[in-house]
């Protein structure tokens, strides 16, 4: 009778860890193929637009019939406002915002709020131009230090909010949360600090320099863009991940860190 019972329960434990463990497998391959989606999308379009403005640059320097017009219509330009390139960066990040928020929503995950947070301030930035408008009022009289201390301020509100927001989540999720953070603190790097540069020196040093700053400033910025977009991405499919795995058995996912409201 012993054994019976000892068997039954070993069958019905193997069942629920098989559970568990497959529900885990198919939240990881249904991620990993949407993870490799977004990959494609993010990094492959950014690498495609940032060739494209290389091609149209280099064909009107060389004098290719019709370069020059095309140069000038500033549509494939990453240092022009308005542009292809300059829409599908704030498209990047106004998807990343609304994945997570739905995201946090859903599973009241600190980190996802936090960085929700962070890409619907800068999709603001973005869109509305705040640093440069504050620029051109700020209390400084250089547009380029008013618009650094603009971005300082926020920067610093937003890096109290994500760093909170990271503490507040489970061990597993924060690698992945601090990575979009980094790589969200290098696009302020090259949206400021090198369109600085290119202000105070690069146009005194010829048209070659200027161009090369221009693709510095703005193409190191959507790459960093695109590549924390990736990151965003990774970090919604982990949580959906802990979520499948917590589902069979009825329990409550862990992804909050330990402590944590």
């Amino acid at each position: 009778m012993r054994g019976l019972l000892s068997r039954a329960f070993r069958l019905l434990f193997d069942t629920g860890v098989s559970e568990v463990r497959a529900a885990g497998a198919a939240a990881a391959l249904g991620g990993d193929r949407r993870l490799a989606a977004v990959r494609w999308v993010a990094l492959g379009g950014a690498a495609l637009l940032l060739t494209s403005h290389v091609l149209a640059g280099a064909a009107m320097e060389v004098g290719v019939a019709g370069a020059e017009a095309v140069w000038r219509s500033n549509l494939l330009r990453v240092d022009r406002d308005l542009s292809i390139p300059e829409v599908f960066e704030l498209a990047l990040m106004a998807s990343a915002a609304a994945a997570l928020t739905v995201t946090a929503a859903k599973t009241r995950t600190p980190a996802a709020a936090g960085l929700a947070f962070a890409f619907c301030a800068l999709v603001a930035d973005n869109g509305l131009r705040l640093h440069e408008r504050f620029g051109a009022i700020g209390p400084t009289g250089s547009q380029h230090a008013n618009e650094m201390v603009a971005f300082g301020l926020l920067g610093l509100g937003l890096a109290a909010a994500t760093s909170w927001s990271i503490r507040a989540s489970a061990g597993r999720l924060r690698g992945k949360a601090t990575l979009c953070v980094v790589l969200l603190a290098g696009a302020a790097v090259f949206a400021v600090i090198v369109d600085a540069a290119h202000g105070w020196v690069g146009k005194s040093l010829g048209r070659g320099v200027h161009m090369v700053f221009a693709l510095a400033e703005d193409g190191g910025e959507l790459i960093c863009i695109a590549a924390a977009v990736c990151a965003a991405a990774s970090l919604v499919a982990a949580i959906a991940e802990v979520e499948a795995e917590a589902r069979p058995n009825g329990r409550r996912s862990d992804l909050r860190a330990r402590g944590a409201g």
